[in-house]
Parts: structure tokens; C-alpha cells; sequence
């Protein structure tokens, strides 16, 4: 039997092992794999651009989606599908889209409410819905950061909301985004729910 090295037979199984190691994986880097230049690096929860998310004005032919959307969406509180899309077609709102590859995913609106007053720096976030598909991806989050400038653009310095005080989903989604509660209203929506007034400064 040979010289087998400082460390016998066990030397020898080492070394093989790491010469069929590295015939399997040639060019594996050591250590954590660190994102090249211009690699985007995703958060979870966010939308990168490998996602093919786009976020862009509404328009008059998106009004057939926002019926059908808001029919679904609002349908425990009241017949919201009409309503809504005649606020994008009529532009008293102002509607953001959520596309990919040209097809509707979910969309935001923004407009003066009655229902909160006149306040020329106060706007209300009238609706937002996204795809059931498409939900607990972060789109409705991309959309509340999204339509943080086109209210500001209008002079608002406050964004308000109404939203059902029963829907613990949406009420989670707003809180993340730096909505808080600051009211309570008994039976606002047609079918009788209360809402909570949430409020986010710009």
C-alpha cells in the first residue's frame, strides 16, 4: 500500500469528492449569490419589472372591466358596477390601471366626495379592486403607492377612504400603506354595513 498522504485513505475520499464537486458545478460561485449589475432585486411583496406589471391612466375603453370588477368586488355592499364605471367614463375620477401585456388587472380611483366635503386638499380614494387571481401579489399596495401622484398633482395634501368596518383584508392593506382609522360611519353602504373613515397624509 503507497503513501497515501498526511491524511491516509480519508485524504484521498476528500479529494475525490471534491473533484467530481467540481466537474458538476464548474462555475458555481462560492458563497451567497449576489445580484449582477442592473439585476433587479425583488422584496417580497413587490412588483419588479420582471413581473410585466404596467401602471397607467385609465380610459374610456377600460370601463367594461371596471363594471365587471367592481360588480364582483363591491357586490356585498351594493350595486357598485354602474356607478364606478360611469365615474372613469365621465372623468369626474381619476382611474389608474394595472396591466400586463395589455390586459386589465386591477385599477384605482381618486375624485372629490361629497361625502367628506369640499376641501380643495382633501381627495377620496373612491375605489380600488384587483383580480382575484391577482390578489395577496402586492398589486393593490403598487396601486395605492401609484396613485399618490396624480393626487398630489391635484393639490391634495390628504387622501381619504371609505371601506367596510367588516373587511379586515382591505382594512390590513390600507394600514400598511399608511392609512389610519378616524371615524366610523353607521350604515353607509347600501345594504346597511358601517364604514370606517381612514385617512393618509401626503
Amino acid at each position: 500500500m503507497g503513501n497515501r498522504g498526511r491524511f491516509g485513505k480519508y485524504g484521498d475520499i476528500k479529494r475525490v469528492a471534491k473533484l467530481r464537486a467540481a466537474r458538476m458545478h464548474p462555475l458555481a460561485p462560492k458563497g451567497p449569490k449576489r445580484p449582477q449589475v442592473g439585476e433587479p432585486t425583488l422584496q417580497k411583496g413587490e412588483w419588479g419589472k420582471g413581473t410585466g406589471i404596467l401602471v397607467r391612466p385609465g380610459r374610456k375603453e377600460d370601463a367594461g372591466f371596471v363594471r365587471a370588477l367592481s360588480e364582483r368586488a363591491f357586490k356585498l355592499y351594493g350595486d357598485y358596477g354602474d356607478v364606478i364605471a360611469q365615474w372613469l367614463e365621465s372623468g369626474v375620477a381619476e382611474t389608474l390601471m394595472a396591466v400586463r401585456h395589455g390586459r386589465p388587472m386591477g385599477f384605482a380611483m381618486i375624485g372629490k366626495s361629497a361625502e367628506l366635503g369640499t376641501q380643495c386638499n382633501r381627495l377620496e380614494l373612491l375605489a380600488i379592486a384587483v383580480q382575484e387571481r391577482e390578489r395577496r401579489k402586492g398589486l393593490g399596495s403598487r396601486l395605492l403607492r401609484e396613485i399618490i401622484r396624480p393626487a398630489k398633482n391635484r393639490g391634495a395634501d390628504e387622501l381619504m377612504l371609505h371601506t367596510g368596518s367588516d373587511n379586515t383584508a382591505a382594512i390590513r392593506l390600507f394600514q400598511k400603506n399608511g392609512f389610519e382609522v378616524v371615524g366610523l360611519r353607521k350604515a353607509f353602504y347600501p345594504r346597511g354595513q358601517d364604514a370606517l373613515v381612514m385617512r393618509k397624509i401626503l
